[in-house]
């Protein structure tokens, strides 16, 4: 993939909510800007080091740093005593917060990648697997639906974990 190509795309579908993060832990219209415009040119220049379908995570980091690094700055400048105080408590509510929410969707795109894989190997397990722990249904009620006894039901359900298991455990362990 070209390289202006993939940051086109990367822009288009993640600019804006780089800019709603920073403006919500900035306050500010136009170092939000200043922070989207600082991420993306990092990101332009670092493109080609970054793994494919690792970009979202690679923004965040980004992003992240740029905002504390904006709250360090203006403690530097001077900023009046109380203002520094809440900066400095602003600094770790948002580092604890941009890191949550890094971990969450990193956490999604691995549950949809485990889901995409488990539909692609079989689709009965995974309709199993939706039925039983996304929609919380029980064995009994998820086998009516399927028209499959409770028995065939767990059995799916079993070896699509062990599916997930030997193909996602590591990495899952490493998050």
């Amino acid at each position: 993939m070209k390289k202006n190509t993939r940051f086109e795309g990367c822009y288009e579908e993640f600019g804006n909510f780089i800019f709603r993060i920073a403006m919500k832990n900035t306050s500010d219209y136009y170092t939000a800007q200043d922070i989207e415009q600082q991420v993306f040119c990092e990101f332009y220049a670092k493109i080609e080091k970054i793994n494919l379908g690792a970009e979202k995570a690679w923004l965040l980091r980004s992003t992240r740093n740029a905002i504390i690094d904006f709250w360090r700055k203006n403690n530097r400048r001077g900023v009046a005593y109380v203002d520094f105080a809440i900066a400095e408590e602003g600094n770790l509510l948002v580092d604890e917060c941009l890191m949550q929410l890094e971990d969450q969707i990193v956490a999604q795109e691995l549950t949809q990648r485990i889901f995409e894989a488990v539909k692609k190997k079989n689709v009965l397990w995974y309709e199993a697997l939706v039925l039983c722990c996304v929609k919380n249904l029980s064995y009994k009620e998820a086998a009516e639906i399927l028209d499959v006894s409770e028995i065939v039901l767990r059995s799916r359900v079993c070896r699509a974990r062990a599916f997930i298991r030997e193909n996602f455990w590591n990495e899952y362990k490493n998050e």
